[in-house]
């Protein structure tokens, strides 16, 4: 036992109510359910975090950890079926985060105050992964970024705070992936752009404003390949079909539009309620440096909407409109 642990243990009896910081010293291997127990304790740790054991079922004793100084590794646990919330103090790692080889992982929350990595972040050959969140405040990836070998992953975060990645985006071979939203802030890819062998990808809106700021150029070093993925995608994609698909929030915007003329109203009303929709994809079609003025437009599309509350426009159908605005705006702010 170290020290550090012995003393925490004998001051916490004393004073339950007590938080101590205790730092690891070291590398921090955890090979069973009891080590990750044991590691309660732990807010920071100098060397790497690796968690890896038959009987590891529960990450939550983790939860108090803050820093890690090199990496944290999280392979091999087959009795690890979901994470929710995991790590959720971790706001520092020195090198990077990968998980490999859980086959029983289902899904994945977590890293929800992590800021930046200096290495990869990697999610690979989960077999039984369906979903990955989280990341919400990742602001820069020190080096790749990589999904691949989940056949059954739906999901990934959406990394709507990221804006650089140091190294390479890889999304490789996740048969069941069939969209990519979000990297709404992404404006520096430094290496290669690799999104492959996806069979059931359709729609990677979340690069539209990415691609709309860097020109219709990539700008990145190495390769940009965009291959093998679903059949409603070219094959071959490149980055003026992805401008050409346009921002993810077009296709509601457009079901709105429809929605609006359907209700067969007063001219100047329609008028007005489908020039401001118009403002909202012109906006778009800028990127990010217009996403205020996309936002501004659906909140007059709000306001008309709501003054025609009890006039020429029920409650319900109000109430219908507004939310669906709130939809784009979630996606566009």
């Amino acid at each position: 036992m170290k020290p550090a642990y012995l003393f925490a243990v004998v001051i916490s009896a004393f004073i339950p109510s007590m938080a101590i910081a205790v730092h690891y010293d070291g590398n921090l291997v955890l090979g069973s359910q009891n080590d990750v127990d044991t590691a309660l304790i732990y807010t920071s740790v100098s060397g790497s975090l690796v968690v890896s054991g038959p009987d590891i079922h529960d990450l939550s004793p983790l939860s108090g950890i803050e820093s890690v100084g090199s990496y944290i590794v999280v392979d091999h646990n087959p009795g690890l079926t979901s994470v929710v919330d995991g790590f959720d103090s971790l706001t520092n790692v020195g090198g990077g985060i990968f998980f490999y080889y859980n086959d029983s992982l289902v899904t994945f929350s977590g890293f929800d105050e992590l800021l930046q990595t200096g290495d990869n972040i990697d999610f690979w050959f989960n077999s039984s992964l369906e979903s990955v969140s989280g990341f919400k405040s990742l602001h820069t990836a020190g080096w790749s970024l990589e999904f691949g070998g989940s056949p059954l992953l739906t999901k990934i975060p959406e990394f709507n705070s990221l804006q650089t990645i140091n190294s390479s985006l890889f999304i490789l071979d996740n048969s069941s992936l069939a969209e990519i939203t979000g990297f709404r802030n992404l404006q520096y890819v430094d290496w290669s752009f690799q999104i492959q062998g996806n069979s059931s990808l359709g729609d990677l809106c979340g690069f539209y404003n990415y691609f709309v700021t860097s020109n219709s150029l990539y700008t990145g070093n190495g390769a940009f390949d965009i291959v093998d993925n679903g059949t409603a995608l070219p094959n071959p994609t490149t980055i003026q079909d992805l401008i050409n698909a346009g921002h993810c929030a077009k296709p509601f915007l457009v079901a709105l539009q429809d929605q609006v003329i359907s209700l067969d109203l007063a001219r100047g009303i329609e008028r007005k309620l489908t020039n401001a929709l118009d403002a909202v994809l012109a906006a778009l079609d800028c990127g990010i440096s217009c996403a205020s003025l996309a936002v501004a437009e659906l909140e007059e599309f709000k306001a008309v909407a709501e003054r025609q509350r009890g006039k020429k426009l029920t409650d319900t159908v109000v109430d219908q409109l507004i939310t669906e605005a709130d939809t784009i705006i979630s996606l566009i702010a």
